[in-house]
């Protein structure tokens, strides 16, 4: 029996080509999603160094109230690390005397009213501060998924205002005591 296997050599070749090819695709975009990745990875490394190197308190809290960001200034108010605080939840954190005060404000903010506030906040070490607390809704495609946290630090302000209060309750004293003379 004689068999012209040409053609069956001809279609394995056929194929062959057609895997290599196949191959070829495969680690040509295998290099484009690493090229991706790794260029993402670089810009989050860069917003992170970017808002690291900020004096404002910012970090993004989830529907379930679980931190998902916190920069280098809130870590240290609050004297955490990020892998004290990343994906667990706020409350457990920061404590629940910090959120307690702030609970109607959130609930606001979840359904979608940015909210600024000013508030006491305390910190790690018995710190006090005085804070202007921004809580902005993140809203995508209609729904509110977490809300951004950015806290200015506003204690030097308030001390200010408050010595600038006292000299000008002195100076209105000192004008009445001149008046009298």
């Amino acid at each position: 029996v004689l068999r012209d296997i040409a053609e069956r050599k001809a279609a394995a070749a056929e194929l062959e080509r057609h895997r290599e090819r196949l191959e070829e695709l495969v680690h040509e975009r295998t290099r484009e999603l690493e090229a991706a990745v790794a260029a993402r990875i670089e810009s989050e490394n860069f917003a992170q160094t970017m808002t690291d190197h900020q004096p404002t308190l910012l970090a993004y809290v989830d529907r379930e109230h679980r931190i998902q960001f916190a920069n280098r200034a809130w870590l240290d108010w609050f004297g955490k690390t990020r892998d004290e605080v990343l994906g667990r939840d706020g409350r457990a954190t920061v404590g629940e005397l910090m959120v307690e005060p702030a609970r109607d404000v959130i609930a606001k903010v979840m359904r979608g009213e940015a909210m600024g506030t000013a508030a006491e906040m305390r910190g790690a070490g018995g710190r006090v501060g005085n804070f202007w607390i921004y809580r902005l809704p993140d809203l995508v495609d209609g729904e509110i998924r977490g809300y951004f946290f950015i806290a200015t630090d506003v204690t030097e302000m308030r001390r200010s205002e408050r010595r600038l209060q006292e000299l000008n309750a002195k100076l209105i004293q000192a004008e009445s005591f001149t008046r009298g003379i």
